[in-house]
Formats: structure tokens, sequence, C-alpha cells
């Protein structure tokens, strides 16, 4: 004989556990798509048009370093992870020089350094871009991190990772040169948020702390994972504008989602776990 208990738990319960659970799946695809959206519009009339799923899938990246060995081995493994579990092939190269890169070639270049001054910063980019760049380009924030990318069709990409971070600590070094990499594949603008969301979220309040990290990503979220399968998974080919992409994304998101979490295990070692 069923004990008051367990009646009460039976009757009221489980139906309250499986309305949570869908209140909890309809905010993380609110938050999903809101966050997209604010990431991914362009920022101006004459971009509207432009192709945010822009990778042909068989780019060349030339990565720069001279004694940071295990961040570059560590960045390599995650272009491999997305080359192989995603469709695109990021063929990556590993120098010492920026004269070893094909210049020709190559479309994304990674440099790690602990020389991230202007004069240096100046001297790559005129390598890379082979012209001027603005002078704003040169500043850096605390963590020493910047990417810079042409504008569609080149798409020509500089990621710059100072290998001199926070605290001497190699793993913040890591923190940033995710954030870059994911803000340059993915193609997305900053977003700001209060909440650990994705990794293009971001808590500026107190920029200068050296507590950054306890307000902002240390890693992917499983949302970011749901934009790398729609922006370098094998979406329908006709899908590339940011408004085919949105709607897909809406009317598709359950699949998206599904495909996101077939991921998570792959990608485990580059998640934050505090992530909302």
């Amino acid at each position: 004989m069923l004990s008051i208990a367990t009646i009460f738990f039976v009757v009221i319960g489980l139906p309250l556990i499986y309305y949570q659970h869908l209140h909890l799946e309809s905010n993380i695809r609110a938050i999903a798509i809101e966050t997209f959206t604010e990431a991914f519009q362009p920022m101006s009339e004459a971009r509207y048009h432009d192709p945010i799923r822009k990778w042909n899938g068989i780019e060349r990246v030339c990565l720069i370093h001279k004694d940071s060995e295990k961040l570059s081995h560590e960045i390599e493994s995650f272009l491999n992870l997305i080359s192989e579990n995603l469709n695109h092939n990021f063929r990556v190269f590993k120098v010492s020089d920026i004269i070893g890169c094909d210049q020709h070639s190559s479309k994304i270049f990674i440099v790690l350094s602990n020389e991230g001054n202007e004069s240096s910063q100046k001297e790559y980019l005129s390598k890379i871009f082979d012209k001027r760049v603005a002078e704003s380009y040169y500043q850096f924030g605390p963590l020493k991190g910047m990417s810079l990318t042409e504008a569609y069709p080149s798409n020509l990409t500089y990621i710059f990772v100072s290998t001199e971070t926070l605290n001497g600590d190699n793993e913040d070094a890591l923190y940033v040169a995710l954030e870059e990499i994911s803000h340059s594949l993915l193609g997305g603008g900053d977003v700001v948020t209060d909440s650990i969301v994705s990794i293009l979220g971001e808590d500026a309040s107190g920029i200068d702390s050296e507590n950054w990290y306890e307000r902002n990503p240390r890693g992917l979220c499983m949302i970011d994972l749901m934009y790398f399968e729609l922006l370098l998974g094998d979406l329908p080919p006709d899908k590339r504008r940011f408004s085919e992409v949105l709607d897909f994304f809406s009317d598709n998101y359950d699949d998206v989602s599904m495909r996101a979490i077939a991921l998570k295990e792959v990608f485990l070692p580059y998640l934050d776990k505090r992530c909302s």
C-alpha cells in the first residue's frame, strides 16, 4: 500500500520536476537565441548581406610560437577537435617565426609571444595585412589578448595571445586563447552580461582586477557548442547570412541542442563547468 508521502510525491512532485525542467530548457533556449542575436547581428546595413558562415572549411592556420610549447599544443589540440568533429578542416602549421608562415595560403595567424608592445604588433600586422592598421588595434587590456579579422570576403585573421599573463599562470593564457580563437572562428562580438553563459560574454566591471576569471568564462559553454555547430557544422549550405542562420536556429533549436550535447564529451577539457 502506498504511503501518503509517496502519493504526494507522485501526484505533485513529478509534475513539479517536469515543469522545472521545461522552464530551465525554455530559459536556456531564450538565452542562447538572445546571445546569438547580440553577438552576430551585423553592425551596419552595409554588412547585412555578408555571410556569417564565412569559412570554406580548408583554411590554413599558422601558429607562431617560440617558447610556449604547452600552450601551442593546447591550441593545436583544440583546433584539431574542431576539424575532427565539425564540418571544417583547419590545417595547423607550427613555426617559430612569422617568416616561416606561407603568407599566400595562410588565412589565420595565431601569435603566442611575450612581446606585446606596440612595435611588435605593428611588425606582425604589417606583415600579415600588408598595410597600415589603425593605431587603436595596438591597445591591450590587462589580459593581453586581441584578434583582428578583415571584412568578408578576405576573412584574413590575426590573433595575439601574450604568454605573460596574470600571476604568471599559463592557464590564463589558455583562457585568453580560447576566447580570441572562438571570437575569430565564429565571428561574434562581445556580449555584455553578468552571468557566465558563453565565451562571447563579458563582464568588464572591475576590469583591472586580478579576479577577472571569477566573473568571466574560463572556456566554452554549452551555448558556444551550439554556435560552433551552427557556424562550423554541416548546416544546410544555403543558410549563410545572419537572418537565415537565426531563423534556422530558432526553428531547429532542439536538434542543434542535441548536437551540442553530443559534442560536450569531446570538448570537455575546454569547457567551463560554471556556465549557467
